[in-house]
């Protein structure tokens, strides 16, 4: 018999405990998909919690919140900082109980 606690052994079938489930996917779609620093990009989102305040961060920064309406989705408007560097920076969602996340990437040009 196994002494791994996440194993436990019924008889002959061996039983693992359930993976802790993931965070729900929310969807994250950006206009426009890329341009330089100082470009005003719009996030909108769905599929989020209703009613709930989602943080949008880029590049690992908190740019701003938007409050999802009672269909779970929201829209909301960042400008790319100055000193951004280029190339491929992502724009993260994230917010609501369930904890609910969701991704886009923008190209820094």
């Amino acid at each position: 018999m196994s002494t791994d606690p996440a194993l436990e052994v019924a008889g002959n079938m061996a039983l693992q405990a359930a993976a802790p489930p993931r965070p729900p996917r929310g969807a994250v779609r950006l206009s426009p998909l890329s341009g330089p620093v100082g470009t005003t990009v719009t996030v909108s989102i769905s599929n989020f919690p209703a009613n709930s305040t989602i943080n949008i961060d880029f590049n690992g920064q908190r740019v701003t919140t938007v409050t999802t309406g009672a269909n779970g989705a929201g829209t909301a408007m960042f400008v790319v900082p100055e000193g951004t560097a280029k190339g491929e920076r992502e724009v993260r969602a994230s917010g609501g109980s369930p904890l609910t996340f969701g991704c886009a990437g923008l190209t820094v040009r």
